[in-house]
């Protein structure tokens, strides 16, 4: 039998401050199996450039990174490509590539951090935000920062807007300005590094951070890919259209019916049977993100890749539902899928969601709609939880439990386990939480039927937190 996965992400910058030997090392004697570095090479940028670390997120300013770098828990950094690229994978792209770093900083970690990991007898899985648009928040490209990016080149929403909040700023997936922007890094990456044992796509889904996200994407080139694929676009458009401007009247007697134990199965069947448009839209959307993964997989075949295993990450369900990740489709793609429990986002999702529906429908209780979106994402409160209005709900500080509880955790990866049909899935956990809870989250991880564990990310990972992976995982837990 195969030893359990066990992998922790890593970036070039976290080596370059507390070097190669020591971050490994670290990270081995935690009983890891694997690790997944990210691109890039760092520095801190000048004032009012490079993007901070941690990422924002749009309302994350709580945020801060257990391991310091250059001394700092939060600061601005920039990224760069430690090595020019092969301008033949860049010729047709509409994006240029990642900047090459200075004379000083072209030192390829990535390519130490795959070595030193081999030597001490890790798998290596490097981690690729194929689609994240450059300046775009999200994501761990190279030359991400706090712009959004081209705003032509993003989903489009169902009232002829793009985001203006953005937490993972990636293109639409049926652009192909944005697909040759993701070969070319996906190529890139293949010729780079090819003794990696597998290549991790994060952000090959839609996004559902917020409310609005769910009524993307409504772009021309969507419209094109539908219509080739024999959806009835009209109707796409006319049924999200609807369900878009119910949700703009709902009544106090709509949402404590939602937030009721029954409401959302109730509401989710009749709601799709009366707008058969909106489930065609979900049907489109999985289509996508299989098109795209599949045409992902041919690329690193192409490339000589054909013995690297393809990984994706994706939302748990109830929220796979809305970004396009079909576990079943996907798995018959891809090698591994990887769930992601991010729950430090998962309260700015509740707020936001949230504050949309009580923007479109003033008067309705903030306590009413809370439940309702909590119903509807399926996030039972831990016990002796208070939280009555939206300013309770955002972004937890370090030393702040999540409201998540373990069962539902458990749950969700059941879920997700169910879905893929055979297909491997791994839990892919955020460290960003109090030390105690992160033993917990091993636990529920392992009361699942997961077949692994990906945590994310060293960074986040105090001594105190590496000392509860290494005992948990000796212990059997979590992986």
């Amino acid at each position: 039998m195969a030893p359990p996965h066990r992998g922790i992400v890593l970036t070039a910058a976290e080596v370059q401050v507390e070097g190669l030997n020591a971050v490994l090392d670290r990270i081995a004697a935690t009983g890891a199996t694997a690790i997944g570095p990210t691109l890039g090479v760092f520095a801190p940028a000048a004032p009012g450039k490079g993007r901070r670390e941690p990422p924002l997120d749009v309302a994350g300013a709580a945020r801060l990174l257990d391991r310091p770098l250059w001394g700092q828990r939060e600061l601005a950094l920039q990224g760069y490509a430690p090595r020019p690229v092969d301008p033949a994978l860049w010729a047709n792209v509409p994006y240029p590539p990642p900047p090459l770093a200075p004379p000083e900083l072209r030192v390829d970690v990535v390519q130490q951090i795959i070595d030193g990991g081999h030597a001490r007898g890790l798998s290596v899985h490097l981690q690729l935000s194929p689609y994240t648009l450059p300046g775009a928040p999200g994501g761990q490209s190279a030359e991400s920062g706090h712009a959004q990016g081209p705003a032509g080149d993003r989903p489009l929403r169902i009232n002829g807007g793009v985001a203006e909040r953005v937490v993972a700023g990636h293109g639409c997936l049926n652009n192909p300005r944005v697909r040759a922007l993701g070969l070319a890094r996906l190529r890139q990456a293949a010729q780079d590094y090819p003794t990696i044992d597998g290549l991790s796509l994060d952000w090959a889904e839609y996004t559902c951070y917020f409310l609005e996200d769910a009524f993307t994407c409504v772009c021309e080139h969507c419209r094109r890919a539908a219509l080739a694929h024999g959806y009835d676009w009209e109707r796409i458009e006319r049924d999200t259209r609807a369900l878009w401007e119910r949700l703009h009247r709902l009544t106090p007697a709509d949402v404590a019916a939602l937030a009721a134990p029954e409401g959302w199965p109730v509401a989710l069947a009749g709601g799709l049977l009366a707008r058969p448009g909106v489930a065609d839209l979900l049907r489109f959307k999985a289509a996508t993100v299989a098109g795209v993964v599949a045409e992902l997989r041919a690329a690193l075949d192409a490339a000589g890749g054909e013995a690297v295993a393809l990984e994706v990450h994706a939302f748990p369900p109830p929220w796979n539902l809305l970004t396009g990740a079909d576990y079943g489709r996907l798995g018959r793609i891809a090698q591994v899928l990887r769930t992601k429990l991010f729950t430090f986002h998962w309260p700015m999702i509740v707020h936001w969601w949230s504050e949309s529906l009580l923007a479109w429908n003033p008067g309705l209780s903030e306590v009413a709609v809370l439940r309702a979106v909590l119903a509807g994402l399926d996030l039972p409160l831990p016990p002796g939880e208070h939280r009555t209005g939206l300013a309770d709900w955002g972004m937890p500080r370090p030393d702040e439990p999540h409201p998540v509880t373990a069962t539902g955790l458990t749950r969700k990866l059941n879920q997700a386990v169910a879905q893929a049909d055979g297909a491997p899935v791994l839990a892919y956990l955020h460290s960003y939480r109090p030390a105690a809870e992160l033993a917990e989250v091993l636990t529920a991880a392992a009361a699942s039927g997961a077949g692994g564990v990906w945590v994310q990310r060293y960074g986040y990972l105090s001594d105190e937190k590496l000392a509860v992976l290494r005992d948990a995982w000796a212990a059997g837990v979590g992986g």
